[in-house]
């Protein structure tokens, strides 16, 4: 897995209120000194928190993936997790 150095990111749900989101809808960016990249919305919801600490320690995504959050989204009625990865599966699909 490769890391990126020096990572900033920009989260959603700045103020108050969280958006309502959909699957595929970019939410965020991360980007680093050499490239900018959205963050896409894994499901269809609302956004209900989001961890501060992250944009604070970036490299704490690097180092700890599977335990660091982003954002933590509440699945709207109707919609389906069916299409989403597991770990295992996620390494395979990267190598």
């Amino acid at each position: 897995m490769r890391s990126l150095a020096h990572t900033s990111f920009e989260l959603p749900g700045d103020g108050a209120q969280f958006p309502q989101v959909k699957a595929d809808d970019a939410i965020g960016v991360v980007e680093s000194v050499t490239a900018a990249s959205d963050i896409y919305s894994p499901l269809t919801g609302e956004i209900v928190a989001v961890n501060a600490d992250a944009a604070d320690t970036p490299k704490d995504v690097n180092n700890a993936p599977y335990i660091t959050w982003l954002f933590k989204i509440r699945l709207a009625a109707g919609a389906s997790t069916d299409d989403l990865l597991s770990a295992a599966d996620y390494t395979k699909l990267i190598g």
